[in-house]
C-alpha cells in the first residue's frame, strides 16, 4: 500500500503560497493607483512678493501683492530671527491677526476665509499682519505662494517652490 498523506499536506503549501503571493500583487496593483505619478507643480509664472513692510514691538504688517499670471490661494511664512542664518526656520503662520484679513489653515495663510481656492488674482494686492511679541529681531522672510490644483476631480495643495522668494528686512 502507498502512502499518499505526503502529497496533501505539500499541496496545501503550494497553494497557500501562491494565494499569498497573488494577493500582495493585486493589492500592490490597486495601491500604485493612489500614488500620484508626478509632483504636484505650480505654473512657472506663479509669483507673490512683499510690495512693503511696517513693524513696531508687536506687529508687523505685510502687503503682499500678486506679480504673477496666475491666481494663489495663499502662501508659507517663514522668519529668520538668527543673524547669519542660512534658512528661515520660525513658522509665522500661526501668529497671523485674523481680523485684518487671511486666514490660517495648517501652516499656511489663505487669502480667502471660506478657502475657496485660488481667489489671489493677479496684481492684487493684501495686507496681513502678524503678531511678533515674543519674537526676536527678524533679519528675512520667506514666503512660499501655494494654488490649489484639482487632480481626479480632487483639490491637492501645490507649494511654489520654485516662486519662493526671500526679502531682507530689519524689524
Amino acid at each position: 500500500m502507498k502512502n499518499k498523506k505526503a502529497i496533501s499536506p505539500m499541496i496545501g503549501y503550494i497553494l497557500l503560497i501562491s494565494a499569498a503571493i497573488l494577493m500582495s500583487v493585486i493589492v500592490y496593483t490597486w495601491l500604485k493607483t493612489y500614488v500620484p505619478n508626478s509632483a504636484l507643480e505650480c505654473p512657472d509664472t506663479t509669483s507673490i512678493f512683499i510690495k512693503s513692510y511696517t513693524c513696531d514691538s508687536n506687529q508687523l504688517n505685510l502687503t503682499i501683492k500678486n506679480n504673477g499670471n496666475f491666481n494663489v490661494a495663499g502662501y508659507f511664512i517663514r522668519i529668520a530671527n538668527v543673524s547669519g542664518q542660512e534658512l528661515a526656520t520660525v513658522d509665522l503662520s500661526q501668529k497671523l491677526v485674523v481680523q485684518f484679513g487671511g486666514v490660517t489653515i495648517g501652516n499656511s495663510v489663505l487669502f480667502d476665509e471660506s478657502n475657496s481656492g485660488n481667489s489671489f488674482a493677479p496684481n492684487e494686492e493684501a495686507i496681513n499682519v502678524f503678531d511678533i511679541v515674543g519674537t526676536e529681531t527678524i533679519y528675512f522672510i520667506e514666503l512660499t505662494p501655494i494654488r490649489i490644483e484639482e487632480i481626479n476631480n480632487r483639490n491637492r495643495t501645490a507649494s511654489c517652490g520654485n516662486a519662493k522668494i526671500k526679502e531682507e528686512i530689519t524689524c
